[in-house]
């Protein structure tokens, strides 16, 4: 059985207005909006402060591994503060929401632009910085 993921009520709050906002042609990040909004359907909603330390969620920094190698040092963000070259993924994107949720050992299976990928979570951890701009802009979503 697929186990739900686990989120903070802040980062559903912030997901659920971002995705209303959302418009994709591209077909794979359709069928990721899709999947992400199944995922919060069935997810965990828990306070800030319960979120366990190795659960992926905004201003997560991430390793992965992928069929095609090592990623190291990805934080996922909301949409407007992505920028891949900086390793800055956003939640919405099909990796981004592939993550969301999930903790350190999970593998999971998603579609990517070269089809369902095994996607493995090495490693979580928080970034301050991160959750000080997720804080602000809820604030400001308020």
């Amino acid at each position: 059985m697929h186990k739900s993921i686990i989120i903070s009520q802040k980062d559903y709050n912030i997901l659920i207005k971002t995705l209303d906002r959302a418009s994709f042609v591209d077909p794979v990040q359709k069928e990721c909006l899709s999947k992400l909004l199944f995922e919060l359907e069935r997810a965990t909603i828990v306070s800030d402060d319960a979120v366990p330390a190795n659960i992926v969620r905004l201003g997560s920094v991430v390793d992965i591994k992928t069929p095609i190698g090592m990623k190291d040092g990805l934080t996922l963000v909301l949409p407007e503060e992505a920028d891949f070259n900086r390793k800055l993924i956003s939640v919405i994107s099909p990796l981004g929401s592939a993550l969301l949720g999930y903790e350190e050992g999970d593998v999971v299976q998603w579609p990517l632009r070269n089809g369902t990928q095994a996607i493995m979570i090495r490693k979580v951890e928080s970034s301050v910085s991160s959750a000080i701009n997720g804080h602000k802009r809820s604030n400001a979503m308020s």
